[in-house]
Parts: structure tokens; C-alpha cells; sequence
């Protein structure tokens, strides 16, 4: 489940699912701004868990954002590193994985990718990790993203009050259920009928 939340795609909220959990998955904000995959990427070992195409494993940025006409042609999106290498190399039987034949262009584009990946050695003694990005350490905590989304919400709020009120009441000591609507509250984030008929 793991590499379907750092494939860049977007996570969706069913009605079955908890409110904590809806919630969660709304603090990136808009549509498209899914800020969690972007501080997370994948450390290669095995590849049993990494997808290929759709993880930043390899780079700043996911494979299908590098090469985005092989991504389109090819037909298995979701296929995991280890599916692509053979014996710890590189080695990719692509012939059977494009939707179409490939251009010339293509053609030049998987040659740039075959270079790119020469060097890669899968290990299969070691399982894949994940490492957060804004630790030099690369170990997640709680304390860290706090912090990271506290200064993307920083960017975000102009009112200089409205910053010391969402501060103050985190800091008080409530039940969490009242610092939740008090939060959605002081954002504009309630589920009122002018918010709702504008959605």
C-alpha cells in the first residue's frame, strides 16, 4: 500500500473512511498539491516495493515525469523495479512492454533511459527503504513534518493574527476535537453550506 501513497498520484477519501483519515489527506490543500511525496523518495534494495515509473527512486523526480512519452506507451504503469531488472542489472525485455511501437524520438529517449540505468545494481539482500527528504537524516517524525507544514501554512496565511491564533490554540489545553474545529474554523476549512455550494 506504501508505494501507491509515493507515486504521485492522488490519494482519494472514500465516504466510508474516517474523518482523521479524510482529514489527513486534505492538509496538502488544493487538488495537485500532494506535498508528501515530494519530501519522501525511495532508497533502492530489492525493488520488491518501489515502482518503477511512478516513485522518485532514482533522481529528484519520478521516472514518468523524466520521460513522460515512454511512461504513456508503456503498458505496465504500475510494474515494480525488481519486475525491470534481471540478476541485480539493468537489463528491461521492453519489447513486450509498449502499448504502440516507438518513434524514432522514443526510441532515442529509451537509449537516454538504458544509459541513465546502467550503473543500477539491485540488491536482493536488502529490502527497499524510504528516506524523508527534509531530514538530513532521512528519518521520519512527527515533529518534522509539523514543522515543514507549518512553514508551507506560514507561506500561505498573509494575517499575521490569524498565524498567532492558529498557534495559541494548539498550545491550550483542549480536547483535540474542539483544537480540530477550531483549526478548520480560524481557515475556512468548515463544511458550511456557502462552502459546500461553492465546491
Amino acid at each position: 500500500m506504501l508505494p501507491k501513497f509515493l507515486s504521485w498520484d492522488t490519494v482519494v477519501t472514500g465516504p466510508k473512511d474516517s474523518l482523521w483519515w479524510r482529514d489527513v489527506a486534505c492538509v496538502g490543500g488544493k487538488v495537485g498539491d500532494c506535498w508528501f511525496p515530494s519530501q519522501v523518495s525511495s532508497v533502492l534494495g530489492n525493488g520488491n516495493s518501489i515502482l518503477f515509473w511512478k516513485e522518485k527512486w532514482y533522481g529528484a523526480a519520478p521516472l514518468r515525469d523524466l520521460f513522460p512519452r515512454l511512461f504513456d506507451k508503456e503498458q505496465f504503469k504500475d510494474c515494480m523495479v525488481s519486475d525491470l531488472f534481471q540478476q541485480g542489472s539493468y537489463f528491461l525485455n521492453w519489447n513486450s512492454a509498449w502499448l504502440t511501437s516507438l518513434s524514432r524520438s522514443e526510441l532515442l529517449e529509451k537509449a537516454e533511459l538504458d544509459q541513465l540505468l546502467l550503473g543500477v545494481v539491485v540488491r536482493s539482500d536488502i529490502a527497499d527503504r524510504r528516506r524523508w527528504n527534509s531530514e538530513s537524516s532521512g528519518m521520519f517524525s512527527v515533529k518534522y513534518v509539523y514543522l515543514f507544514l507549518q512553514s508551507r501554512l506560514e507561506l500561505l496565511i498573509t494575517e499575521p493574527g490569524l498565524l498567532d491564533a492558529i498557534h495559541k490554540l494548539w498550545k491550550n489545553d483542549i480536547p483535540s476535537k474542539v483544537g480540530v474545529f477550531g483549526w478548520r474554523l480560524l481557515l475556512d476549512k468548515l463544511p458550511t453550506r456557502a462552502a459546500l455550494a461553492s465546491k
